[in-house]
C-alpha cells in the first residue's frame, strides 16, 4: 500500500492525484492531504512543511521522497513501464534535478497554465484556460 502526501491548494497537485485516483482501481493508492490536519495526525513522521517543499510518500511504513513517490505510484497502477526511466542509473538523476526545479516553481507554473483554478481542501475551481 502507498500512501501519498499531496498539497490540495495546488491546481497541479490536485490534477496528478485526480488522474492517480482515477487509475486507482484497486484502490492501491491512499490519498492525504497535508492540509487536513485530522488525517495528518496518523502520520506525524510526515513534516508539512516539508511535505509541501518535496513531495512525500509512503510504502508501508517506509517514507519515500521527491519522484520516488512518483514512479511508485504510476507503477503501482500499472504504469510501471513509462515511469522506469525514473529509476534509471543515467537518467535518475537528470530527472531529480529537473523536478527540484519544478518543485520549488510548481505554483508559479501553476498559475501560469491554469490561472483561473482556485483550490481549496483539494476542490479545484477549474478555469477555461488550457482545457
Amino acid at each position: 500500500m502507498l500512501t501519498f502526501f499531496y498539497d490540495s491548494q495546488c491546481p497541479l497537485c490536485v490534477r496528478e492525484v485526480d488522474a492517480l485516483r482515477e487509475r486507482d482501481k484497486f484502490n492501491d493508492i491512499s490519498f492525504v492531504d497535508v492540509h487536513d490536519e485530522h488525517a495528518m495526525k496518523a502520520h506525524e513522521d510526515i513534516d508539512k512543511d516539508r511535505a509541501l517543499n518535496v513531495l512525500h510518500g509512503k510504502i508501508n511504513d517506509t517514507v519515500v521522497t521527491g519522484l520516488d513517490v512518483t514512479y511508485h505510484a504510476w507503477r503501482v497502477i500499472g504504469y510501471g513501464c513509462l515511469v522506469a526511466p525514473l529509476q534509471w542509473r543515467f537518467t535518475k538523476p537528470l530527472f531529480e534535478r529537473g523536478y527540484t526545479f519544478f518543485a520549488k516553481r510548481r505554483h508559479k507554473i501553476a498559475r501560469f497554465l491554469y490561472p483561473n483554478d482556485v483550490c481549496e481542501n483539494g476542490v479545484c475551481e477549474k478555469g477555461s484556460h488550457n482545457e
